[in-house]
């Protein structure tokens, strides 16, 4: 289970994938988020303790059909190691994770456009 939070509006949904850098989630509700809004992801490990919740802030990709994608661009240490352990347990192979942790996420050139 995960929850969204965009502005004073809250929501609940279903992880469906989940990578390093975003994840693709079933919406509860058919609400529809604008490509591009900023919102905040709690992802619920345990909902008895939501200490172990991984906490980032992203951007809608794409809302469609009930799902919803999004990027990752902050995640604190802990919520960061939370991350790293859920998606190595659940990798097929997880020397590809070490490869992507190694690969640049963005082009630096795009950022000093930004």
């Amino acid at each position: 289970m995960a929850t969204i939070f965009s502005g004073e509006k809250k929501q609940s949904a279903s992880l469906d994938n989940i990578s390093l850098k975003g994840c693709l989630l079933q919406l509860e509700d058919r609400v529809s988020l604008p490509a591009g809004e900023s919102i905040d992801l709690h992802v619920h490990l345990d909902p008895a303790a939501p200490d172990f919740d991984i906490k980032v802030k992203g951007f809608v990709v794409s809302c469609a059909d009930g799902q919803l994608a999004v990027e990752f661009v902050e995640v604190g240490l802990e919520s960061f190691q939370h991350l790293l352990r859920l998606v190595q347990f659940n990798s097929e192979n997880p020397v590809d994770i070490e490869n992507e942790l190694s690969q640049v996420a963005y082009n630096i050139a795009d950022l000093d456009k930004a």
